[in-house]
């Protein structure tokens, strides 16, 4: 994972549409499909392309106070996400 200050950005080939808590998520360079978790769609949201990792990790600590392990939720989602090519870091 890049460093904490590293700005994160969703790819423009990426539709996005929220369901409740879920997220689902189109590329449509690849055609594929993705369903999140209510934790990864918070992730999801706060991706803007303005947004530190370190400030989303700070969002999602306020947002999911007490969750011990949401470094390692974020940075998992983070490489899952770039992996699958929806997000790169600006």
């Amino acid at each position: 994972m890049k460093p904490n200050s590293m700005i994160v950005a969703r790819n423009p080939d990426v539709i996005s549409n929220m369901l409740d808590e879920e997220c689902v998520l189109i590329n449509i360079s690849s055609n594929e499909m993705f369903v999140l978790n209510p934790t990864a769609a918070k992730i999801w949201e706060l991706i803007d392309g303005k947004t530190s990792v370190s400030d989303i990790r700070k969002s999602l600590s306020s947002h999911y106070s007490g969750v011990q392990d949401l470094p390692y939720a974020l940075e998992q989602t983070l490489d899952s996400f770039i992996s699958k090519q929806l997000v790169n870091y600006a």
